[in-house]
């Protein structure tokens, strides 16, 4: 799977969506469903308040499926 590293730029929590964009990526991310999509979704929530640098894999989908 793909990685990437980056700064959160914006999180839209809207209708039931979480969608995450990163300043060198021109499209949004989703959070891939499955037991640990909670977790994942507070610690992006998380590196998003503190401004973090964050390392993430995601899958052809754009659905950010671990974090480093």
């Amino acid at each position: 799977m793909p990685e990437s590293k980056g700064v959160i730029r914006k999180i839209v929590e809207r209708d039931g969506g979480f969608k995450v964009s990163f300043p060198n990526h021109s499209g949004y991310f989703s959070v891939a469903e499955g037991e640990s999509r909670e977790n994942l979704m507070a610690r992006l929530r998380d590196a998003a308040q503190t401004g973090a640098t964050i390392t993430f894999r995601f899958d052809a989908r754009l659905n950010i499926t671990d974090i480093f």
